[in-house]
């Protein structure tokens, strides 16, 4: 009743309604903030009867009032200068300050000059001082509240066995082929959650994508720029052939992209199938019959994560998930345009003013993010620690959904072979003409017999242009060389860390050590190993530059 009686407030839910009344998921939101400032009012009058609209606190002879009022409310201990509610006392705050604008403004608009002086007299005093009083113990409040408190994130195993839980419900509904509206319910509650696990987003997100939308993403092809293609790793063109990307709005009005993969639009097309066959009628996608607004995706996961019967489903959070994806980022040794295009995607643009609008920005996001999401849902995080999205090529582990005509795209592909660093490659790298230098590290992969004995604690330096030329000419001689398999790529690199670390080569002795403790590395020589050390430390070299 409150709300209704008083016509400021009322005034200002019609401006929000105005500004996002034409989403639906809005209007909670607005009537909260119209229900903060009501209980405010209330609050006001019972320290100073005289006040009955919002509109009469607006002077300063009340100022003090209204600071003792938003105390009350938020539950501010004198003894201790904190807030139980911060939250509360920073939310009144700015609707306090939007009402007052409005309220000058109305002034303004009759012409009433006694009435805008008091307007502008309150916000003069909430510049003033409304930051020392209330908002910063209001942020200190919330600080104390952080330390020492146990942050607990999804295990890794429960993420994956919910995903392969999903997997498999899905699978027992389409093989019962039955189309009523429970079966559909259900289909959707499953495929809502699917999404959310695997691209990390927030609920509302992917629960309010539109069918239009949907459809459309779907009919599309994967079309990929030819001269974008040629600086992408065969891996990452199979992650583009393999997955589509949709659009949607996301908080703040930010637009989000969600990738789908190939299992994900499978099942998306049996979802808009049985939407036709049981002629729903709605504008969502999870939208259930005779409902106007889409499952909620929150309830939807706490329902599956319960049903699958994990060690911590209480963890199971699209905020707790998120959260471990922003914590899992930080094992990789991302550069700062592989940081803003996970933040992107990830719908928190921390650099704005660094926006990739010059780049295809659809293509990076199913190439580059993709890969990171495969190995959070595969338990195979561990395997691309310390690495940049450009470096993580050799994933032949992950299990990718192909076409029976596709080929394996994660075999041959070695160091330097293929330019991945869209932002710096001149023209002449992508055009299958890699420049003298990914020559070298092409070729040298099976060794240098150039290296001796003697360079075990030597610095490195890097190659002359007659040294490269020799190599090349050896190799010819040599033959077809042996690409290195992820395994070995994997062992040279955790146990030569040391060597990358001071940018030395290793020795004879050190090379041979290597190779007899562990087999994988039976067929490879010491030239080839020092070789491999010596081509990536030019490439992490190469990548500092750029």
């Amino acid at each position: 009743m409150k709300v209704k009686s008083d016509p400021l407030i009322l005034a200002l839910g019609q401006r929000k309604f105005d500004k996002t009344g034409q989403y639906p998921h809005t209007h909670q939101y607005i009537a909260q903030k119209l229900r903060e400032l009501a209980r405010f009012v209330i609050a006001l009058q019972k320290i100073d009867s005289s006040i009955k609209t919002l509109s009469d606190c607006f002077s300063a002879k009340h100022w003090e009032t209204v600071i003792s009022a938003v105390k009350d409310l938020a539950l501010f201990d004198n003894a201790s200068k904190f807030f139980s509610k911060p939250t509360l006392a920073k939310k009144i705050g700015h609707s306090l300050k939007n009402c007052a604008k409005m309220f000058g403004n109305n002034a303004l608009k009759t012409g009433d000059r006694a009435l805008k002086e008091r307007a502008d007299g309150f916000i003069e005093l909430y510049e003033e001082e409304w930051k020392d009083r209330i908002t910063s113990q209001a942020l200190e409040s919330l600080e104390q509240a952080k330390y020492n408190r146990v942050r607990y994130l999804p295990l890794v195993e429960d993420v994956v066995k919910l995903s392969k839980f999903i997997d498999n419900q899905i699978e027992d509904i389409c093989k019962e082929k039955i189309g009523n509206k429970e079966h559909f319910s259900r289909l959707a509650c499953l495929c809502l959650t699917q999404i959310i696990v695997f691209n990390r987003k927030r609920s509302g997100e992917v629960e309010r994508l539109k069918k239009v939308s949907v459809s459309n993403a779907m009919k599309q092809p994967s079309l990929v720029d030819e001269d974008v293609k040629k600086c992408l790793s065969r891996f990452e063109q199979k992650l583009c052939e393999n997955h589509c990307r949709i659009e949607t709005r996301g908080k703040k009005g930010r637009r989000v992209a969600i990738l789908l993969t190939r299992k994900m639009k499978q099942n998306l097309g049996i979802l808009m199938a049985m939407h036709a066959e049981l002629e729903l009628d709605t504008e969502y996608i999870f939208q259930k019959p005779n409902t106007s607004f889409p499952i909620r995706g929150t309830r939807a996961l706490r329902q599956l994560a319960d049903e699958a019967d994990l060690k911590h489903a209480d963890r199971i959070t699209s905020t707790t998930l998120r959260k471990q994806l922003a914590t899992m980022s930080q094992v990789l040794d991302l550069s700062e345009s592989s940081q803003d295009i996970l933040a992107q995607f990830m719908g928190q643009d921390i650099r704005i003013h660094r926006d990739f609008y010059r780049l295809p920005q659809s293509t990076l996001e199913i190439a580059k993010v993709s890969k990171v999401l495969h190995a959070m849902n595969t338990d195979m995080i561990e395997t691309v620690a310390g690495k940049d999205l450009d470096d993580i090529d050799a994933m032949d582990h992950l299990e990718i959904e192909q076409e029976s005509d596709t080929e394996d795209g994660t075999d041959d592909i070695d160091d330097g072979a293929t330019c991945t660093n869209i932002r710096s490659c001149p023209k002449k790298k992508c055009g299958h003409q890699p420049d003298d230098d990914a020559a070298d590290d092409d070729d040298d992969d099976n060794g240098s017999e150039t290296d001796d004995e003697g360079s075990e604690n030597e610095e490195y330096l890097p190659p002359t242009k007659k040294k490269k030329f020799g190599l090349k000419n050896q190799n010819k001689q040599m033959g077809k060389k042996t690409p290195w398999s992820w395994n070995e790529r994997q062992v040279v690199e955790k146990e030569m860390k040391l060597f990358f670390d001071l940018q030395k080569l290793p020795g004879k002795h050190d090379c041979q050590e290597l190779i007899k403790k562990h087999d994988v590395l039976k067929r490879r020589s010491w030239t080839m190993v020092k070789g491999y050390v010596r081509n990536r430390i030019i490439s992490i070299n190469r990548q500092l530059k750029q």
